[in-house]
């Protein structure tokens, strides 16, 4: 589980249909250590465009608009900011989001303490003064009750969105390419409060967003191997799995099926619900999928099948594969000879650093020539 920050992705567009191309290493790809599936970073900041009214404050209860950034007083005073969707593939479920606001003017204690509203169909582009004003401090759902817009420090404030708003954002995806926020005042200083908006050359507001297409019913697949983790102590231990739901319809039961180097062992059949990304149980589960001994090199393949009972539709989530070695203990020798464990310090440093060690090492060197250099980072 690597973040690699490396590579390339680009998009292609052909009339309605849209291809994604990823470039990486093939070192990296065919690593023996890689785990797959392999997930691109589902997460898009998106901001407002630079246009009037994309962002903007009202100084009095349903007073004039006002375009640029983002200011807040007391109860007379609202602020919104509207975010461009148009980048999120339709079909999208949000899984996060969260508001980043810069609060740069002015200072006050105690914290301002916000409340962020969405505002569905309400578009500050063209809603009158007092529709904004009242969706955004009366009508419109909360998205977050506790928002520290502003306090004695200029800095980044940001505001984890709640599952309401995940719905309200995925129904903005579909229908209006767009969402918009607003923010009303609940409690704290009542000194007037800005955070920079779409007309600013930085440190304007955005929002992160993290998503996922979602396109089928029935789709269920290993999201996560859980354990054992290195480092990993010769002997016996549990293989266990996150499995989650990622179609359109909730899930139970579903068989999670699972090889130790190559031999099928036998399957689990989880009988309790997975209920959709967005659903308001749990969309994931944790499985046992029973005991392993690793005394040396182990490959572990898990997948789902027959979600409900039927075929799943969508099979390139369903399955993953590790790659497990029993951590490091005992004397090892560095060679060129046939009773060699390894032949250069790299190559024992390697499993060091991928593996761990479970007590005392000792690396014994043959003579010989070594021509390398050895770089020793963190060991589990």
């Amino acid at each position: 589980n690597e973040l690699k920050t490396e590579g390339e992705i680009t998009f292609e567009q052909i009339g309605n249909e849209l291809t994604l191309k990823t470039s990486f290493s093939t070192e990296w790809i065919k690593d023996t250590e890689r785990i797959f599936p392999i997930n691109l970073d589902p997460t898009i900041n998106v901001t407002p465009t630079n246009t009037t009214f994309w962002t903007g404050r009202q100084t009095t209860t349903n007073g004039t608009k006002q375009t640029g950034f983002l200011r807040l007083t007391g109860s007379t005073t609202s602020a919104w900011a509207r975010f461009d969707l148009s980048a999120v593939p339709p079909g999208s479920q949000a899984i996060n989001a969260t508001y980043h606001g810069y609060h740069y003017t002015a200072i006050g204690t105690p914290d301002k303490l916000t409340k962020i509203v969405g505002l569905g169909t309400v578009d500050p582009l063209t809603a009158p003064e007092a529709s904004l004003f009242g969706e955004i401090n009366t009508s419109g759902p909360a998205f977050n009750s506790n928002y520290i817009y502003g306090g004695s420090v200029y800095q980044w404030r940001s505001g984890i969105l709640n599952a309401t708003g995940l719905t309200n954002i995925a129904n903005d995806i579909a229908t209006q390419g767009w969402t918009a926020l607003g923010f009303a005042w609940l409690s704290g200083t009542a000194t007037f409060q800005y955070h920079y908006g779409h007309n600013a050359a930085s440190l304007i507001c955005y929002l992160e967003l993290e998503y996922a297409l979602i396109t089928a019913e029935n789709d269920a697949g290993v999201a996560t191997f859980d354990s054992p983790l290195a480092p990993i102590c010769p002997g016996s231990d549990s293989a266990v799995v996150t499995i989650q739901n990622f179609g359109l319809n909730q899930i139970s039961p579903v068989t999670v099926n699972w090889t130790v180097n190559g031999t099928v062992q036998t399957p689990v059949v989880y009988t309790g619900t997975l209920d959709t990304i967005n659903g308001t149980g749990n969309n994931t589960a944790q499985i046992t999928l029973g005991a392993i001994t690793i005394t040396g090199p182990v490959q572990i393949e898990a997948w789902t099948s027959m979600p409900n009972n039927v075929v799943d539709t969508v099979n390139n989530n369903d399955s993953i594969i590790v790659n497990l070695a029993p951590a490091l203990t005992g004397n090892f020798i560095i060679g060129a000879s046939g009773l060699a464990d390894y032949p250069s310090f790299n190559a024992a440093v390697n499993d060091l650093e991928t593996f761990g060690i479970c007590g005392p090492v000792v690396f014994d060197v043959e003579d010989g020539l070594y021509n390398e250099q050895v770089d020793i980072d963190q060991i589990i």
